[in-house]
């Protein structure tokens, strides 16, 4: 509700809920020599698993987001909001701002 809320009043309400999840390559993890992360892993544990599967050389990223049209913005706001991400920040629009925000 944080993000919907301005000067004390909400702005709009959640349209509806889903379930999103996060796919890891099994394979990959073993091919790779990499460990499979933890129950409680972190944003830091997750850059790095992103980074050990990316091969620019066989066009292979180890992180993709789906969606298409109004979707595209609504997965990758979660993962910005998720990460500390602010779209107002004392009256004023910062999601733009160069310098990164954290609540």
């Amino acid at each position: 509700m944080e993000t919907v809320t301005y000067k004390g009043r909400i702005l709009s309400l959640p349209h509806g809920v889903g379930n999103d999840v996060v796919f890891l390559r099994t394979d990959r993890i073993k091919e790779y020599g990499l460990k499979m992360p933890r129950e409680d892993w972190t944003w830091d544990d997750f850059l790095a698993l992103a980074k050990a599967f990316t091969k620019t050389d066989r066009n292979q990223y180890g992180f993709g987001l789906r969606g298409a049209g109004q979707s595209a913005m609504l997965y990758a706001t979660e993962f910005m909001y998720g990460n500390g991400a602010q779209v107002m920040k004392d009256g004023k629009v910062v999601i733009n701002s160069p310098r990164p925000c954290r609540r």
